[in-house]
């Protein structure tokens, strides 16, 4: 798809609808072609990363953009569209590439703090880490949902979101609720399964840690969060990862105003 002219609030929902319009038979990438857009409005950049639909990204529809021009990109990088989407200098680069995992791959789920919440978030995080190629993390990722689902419900009682991230080589799963008190590992109680949660969750996750800093657009709060990491491979192979299934290797990693109180 090729952009001409102005990319302004009368440009942004036909984009949209063109885009949407090409999701009915889902081809692998959508490619835009920015080399001919002179000016984009900031208040209308973020029509790239809103679109939801259940093709719209790797690995099932890509959307990929190209060619932008230097006051272009830099609103494109300024807004943080650039970090959600691959973009490349070229067409060529763009086709050539189109079907590379991009650097970054998330995806949430919206739970509420009912009895179920945990076997959904654990079936949900499986198959996001199938669909992401990352079977060997897809056990331990999921009992790690699980844990912090399972917590959020019993101590916070409140709606929740369970999100997962890849940044390069790491995955991170986090669980936000709406309680203003952090999480913090308890000492189980002798013949009780209370206080073993966030233990397991220490034990399996390569790191965690709780922050306030909350989601965008929801009330402050307190998401636990543990990351996985597994070892780069070479820049000939790419993003061809995980490869082998070999054990994730520890990263030394501290989340924000890290804490670990009592609940």
């Amino acid at each position: 798809m090729t952009l001409v002219g102005r990319f302004d609030l009368a440009a942004a929902p036909r984009l949209q609808r063109a885009i949407l319009k090409q999701l009915a038979e889902p081809p692998p990438a959508i490619i835009c072609d920015l080399s001919r857009v002179e000016m984009i409005d900031p208040l209308c950049a973020g029509v790239f990363t809103s679109m939801r639909h259940p093709a719209l990204g790797w690995p099932a529809t890509a959307l990929v953009l190209c060619g932008t021009r230097p006051a272009v990109a830099e609103v494109l990088v300024q807004l943080g569209i650039a970090r959600h989407l691959a973009m490349y200098p070229s067409l060529d680069e763009a086709l050539a590439n189109a079907r590379t995992r991009p650097q970054q791959l998330r995806a949430r789920l919206t739970l509420g703090p009912v009895l179920t919440a945990a076997a959904a978030g654990r079936q949900f995080v499986a198959e996001v880490c199938g669909h992401w190629g990352l079977q060997v993390l897809a056990e331990p990722a999921a009992l790690v949902a699980s844990e912090l689902v399972t917590n959020a419900v019993v101590h916070a009682n409140t709606a929740l979101e369970l999100r997962v991230e890849l940044w390069g080589a790491r995955l991170q799963v986090a669980v936000h609720d709406q309680d203003p008190d952090l999480a913090g590992l308890l000492a189980a109680k002798d013949g009780a399964d209370r206080g073993l949660g966030l233990e397991i969750v220490d034990q399996v996750a390569k790191a965690w840690g709780c922050a306030r800093t909350g989601l965008a657009a929801r009330p402050s709060g307190a998401p636990w969060t543990c990351q996985y990491h597994k070892p780069a491979r070479s820049a000939a192979e790419g993003n061809r990862w995980p490869g082998p299934a070999t054990p994730p290797r520890p990263v030394a990693w501290t989340p924000p105003t890290m804490a670990r109180p009592a609940r």
